[in-house]
């Protein structure tokens, strides 16, 4: 069985041989403009998992730990000596317990769908794709899923400039209108804003 440096290379062999490969360092304004839809792409660039994923891992831990939290509590409030618990803390405490299902509802779905990851080029920030990565393919939680790595993309779709592209971070959540974001209505942390220069992209392979 080849391990996961040997298919990398083995892939990255067969796309070179085929002419089907470009190599993306360094970039400006007049080559990222000249990247063509269908075109494959290999780069350094860093990885950025969206702050709602973040978040969700952080309460699905705090949620995991509700049940130490009620044998906790139900000691402290027994008065039991040593136990140096303020009433503040006893109050966090039965804030986690309460928001538990919630969290293990919307945990759920975010664990069932796919992951969006934003992709810079390392040496150009600036300019990023957005890529939908299946989890059943991951080796590695999306909490681990940042830092620098070697990505072989293939380009979709261009974003165009002043026309940023809105997309749901969990499939199913409903997207704002634009009257509900300037009103300041729901919450619009499961929607990602993505603006030029930026592309979206299919993530042929990703590898540090």
């Amino acid at each position: 069985m080849q391990s996961g440096p040997s298919r990398f290379n083995r892939l990255h062999q067969i796309l070179e041989t085929d002419h089907e490969l470009s190599s993306l360092g360094v970039a400006d304004d007049t080559i990222w403009e000249g990247l063509e839809v269908g075109e494959i792409v290999e780069t350094v660039v860093t990885l950025e998992v969206p702050e709602f994923f973040r978040t969700m891992d952080q309460m699905s831990g705090l949620a995991a730990v509700a049940p130490l939290l009620d044998a906790f509590t139900d000691l402290a409030s027994m008065g039991i000596p040593d136990m140096d618990v303020s009433t503040e803390d006893l109050e966090k405490m039965a804030d986690i317990k309460r928001a538990k299902p919630a969290v293990e509802s919307m945990s759920g779905a975010v664990a069932d769908a796919p992951l969006p990851v934003v992709i810079h080029l390392a040496d150009a920030p600036k300019y990023k794709f957005l890529v939908v990565l299946d989890r059943g393919l991951l080796t590695v939680a999306a909490r681990e899923f940042d830092g620098e790595a070697r990505a072989l993309i293939k380009i979709d779709r261009h974003v165009p400039k002043g026309k940023p592209e809105r997309v749901p971070l969990v499939p199913g959540v409903p997207q704002q209108s634009r009257a509900q974001r300037r009103a300041g209505g729901s919450d619009d942390s499961a929607t990602l804003t993505l603006k030029a220069p930026a592309k979206l992209a299919t993530c042929i392979a990703i590898y540090r």
